[in-house]
Order: C-alpha cells, then structure tokens, then sequence
C-alpha cells in the first residue's frame, strides 16, 4: 500500500483536533474560525473626549455616553474586519458622536442618534481597507 515515510522527526507536535492548544510560530492558510476572534469593550470615555476603536483588541465596543459629547477614531483594523458600536444614550440623553471620516455610509450621510435618554442605537462596520469602512444602521432606538 501507499503511504509516506520520513526518515526522521526531530522534536514534532502535532496538533490535535479536539484538543486546546496553543500555537506559536505557525501559519496557518485560510483558517476556519466558529467563534468570535475578538472580544467587547465597555468603554465610558469622559465627556469632550475621544475615544479610539481598537481592532486589535476588540471587535464590538458597547459606548456608554458622558454628560457630553464624544468623537471616535480607529486603530489597528484588517481589511475585511466587521465591528460593532453600541452607543447607550445617558440619563439625560441628546448627545452627539462625531464619527471617523472615513466611513461611507448606507443611505449616503451619517446617521442622526437617538436623542432619548436611556437608549441605544447600534452600528455595524467594514473595513474595507485598514482605514476606509462600510457604515451601516442595525437599530436605533433600543430601549
């Protein structure tokens, strides 16, 4: 019968297919993933302040809105990356974000948030490039 023969191994692990593991130094082609490759942050940034959008590091980012307004810049995405913005009106509510200005936006402009006290509105993004993205509306309104 067919088969393959090495003549010597040096020191091999294999990887297992139902075994956790980690691996160092590989590379790995087309990979399949079935499950989030990134986590959420909770961030309550300070009013007037900006807050970056790590890719590196997260892919939804759950915004809870100061007594103030906010702006939001982005770092560190991959071509091809969906994230997620959960933006939760305060108490108060009628606050602003002013957004990266690289988004393009389905509908043609940015969208007006939910001004209600206590609710949220929730946008999706893809990164076209590192730094250009897709802009779309998944809900507002949420209470």
């Amino acid at each position: 019968s067919a088969g393959i023969v090495f003549s010597k191994l040096d020191s091999v692990t294999v990887a297992g297919v139902t075994a956790t593991q980690t691996l160092t130094n590989k590379t790995l082609t087309k990979p399949t993933i079935n499950a989030s490759v990134q986590g959420t942050s909770a961030l309550s940034p300070s009013a007037a302040a900006t807050q970056d959008l790590d890719g590196s590091t997260d892919n939804v980012f759950l915004i809870t809105m100061p007594a103030g307004n906010i702006t939001f810049t982005v770092s560190n995405m991959t071509a091809g990356q969906f994230f997620y913005v959960r933006i939760l009106q305060d108490g108060t509510g009628s606050r602003t974000v002013t957004w990266f200005n690289t988004i393009t936006w389905a509908g043609g402009s940015a969208p007006t948030l939910t001004t209600t006290g206590s609710q949220a509105d929730l946008f999706a993004f893809f990164a076209k490039t590192s730094s250009t993205f897709d802009g779309f509306i998944v809900g507002q309104g949420i209470a």
